[in-house]
C-alpha cells in the first residue's frame, strides 16, 4: 500500500511545483461559478420556480456541481493513460511490481484531493456568509451519505475513463473519443441541466447508464431528495463491480496486443 501512497504523494508535489498554474484554476472556477449564478438568476427573473427548483435550491446545485466538476472530473484520466500507451511509458510501469490501475487511481486521487483544497479556498467565503443558503438543514447522516457519494463517484469516473484511455491500445490515439465521451458525461451526469429537469426518455435513458452517479446523485442526497437509506448505493457498487472487471479484462487484452507488437 505504502507504494501507492507515494504515488498519490509525488501527484501533488508535481502539481504544486506549477503555482501559478493553481492560482489561475481558483480565479477561473470562481468565475464560472458567478457566471452560472448570474445566468440563472436572468432565467429566474422572468418566474420564481422551474422544475421544483427554487432560485436558491438552484444556486446551490450548481455550486456543488462546480465544485464536484472540479474535483473529481478535473483529471482528464483517459487522456493521461491514453498518452502513456502512445508514447510508450506504460512500459515503466508493466516492468514494476505495481498494478497499473491502483498507480494511476492513485495519480488521479493526489490530483483530486489538491483540487479539493483549491475548492475549499474558493467555498469559505460561501460557507462563512452565506451558511443558511447553502448548507440549510444538512445533518451529520446526510453529510456522511453525501460523502461516501461522491467516493462512489470518484471510483466510477476514474474507471469507466480508465477504460476509455485503454482503447489506445487499439485507436492508437483515444483523444477524439475520449472528448466526445466527457462532453455526454457532462450532460447526462447533471453537470449542465439538473437531471430531473430534463425529458423523461432522456431521463430513462440515463438510468441504464452509470452518469448519474458522478454528479447528479451526490447532490440529490445533499439536498434531500434522495431518502437516506444504504440499499441506495446498491445501483453505484453493481457499476463499479461492472467497470472494475471490464477495466481488468480490456487492461490485459490491450496489454496482449501491446506486447504482441513488441512493445
Amino acid at each position: 500500500m505504502n507504494k501507492y501512497l507515494l504515488f498519490f504523494k509525488n501527484s501533488i508535489s508535481e502539481a504544486l511545483i506549477y503555482r501559478s498554474h493553481i492560482f489561475m484554476l481558483i480565479i477561473s472556477q470562481a468565475i464560472s461559478l458567478f457566471v452560472f449564478v448570474f445566468l440563472w438568476k436572468a432565467i429566474y427573473a422572468e418566474g420564481n420556480q422551474i422544475g421544483g427548483y427554487s432560485l436558491n435550491s438552484l444556486i446551490s446545485y450548481y455550486i456543488l456541481s462546480a465544485i464536484i466538476s472540479f474535483v473529481i472530473q478535473g483529471v482528464d484520466v483517459a487522456w493521461r493513460i491514453g498518452d502513456e500507451i502512445r508514447l510508450g511509458n506504460i512500459t515503466n510501469f508493466i516492468l514494476k511490481p505495481i498494478n497499473y490501475f491502483w498507480s494511476t487511481f492513485w495519480i488521479v486521487a493526489g490530483k483530486s484531493f489538491l483540487n479539493l483544497l483549491i475548492s475549499f479556498i474558493i467555498m469559505v467565503p460561501i460557507i462563512l456568509f452565506s451558511t443558511n443558503f447553502f448548507i440549510g438543514s444538512l445533518d451529520f447522516v446526510r453529510l456522511g451519505f453525501f460523502a461516501i457519494s461522491i467516493f462512489f463517484a470518484f471510483i466510477i469516473f476514474v474507471l469507466f475513463f480508465y477504460i476509455i484511455g485503454l482503447v489506445t491500445f487499439w485507436l492508437g490515439d483515444a483523444k477524439g473519443l475520449n472528448f466526445l465521451i466527457r462532453m455526454c458525461m457532462f450532460f447526462l451526469a447533471g453537470n449542465i441541466v439538473p437531471l430531473d429537469l430534463l425529458p423523461k426518455i432522456i431521463s430513462n435513458i440515463n438510468n441504464f447508464l452509470p452518469f448519474r452517479f458522478i454528479t447528479w446523485f451526490p447532490i440529490a442526497i445533499w439536498s434531500g431528495k434522495v431518502e437516506l437509506n444504504l440499499s441506495i448505493f446498491i445501483p453505484a457498487l453493481i457499476w463499479i463491480m461492472i467497470l472494475g472487471v471490464l477495466a481488468n479484462f480490456i487492461f490485459k487484452k490491450g496489454l496482449e496486443k501491446y506486447e504482441g507488437q513488441g512493445a
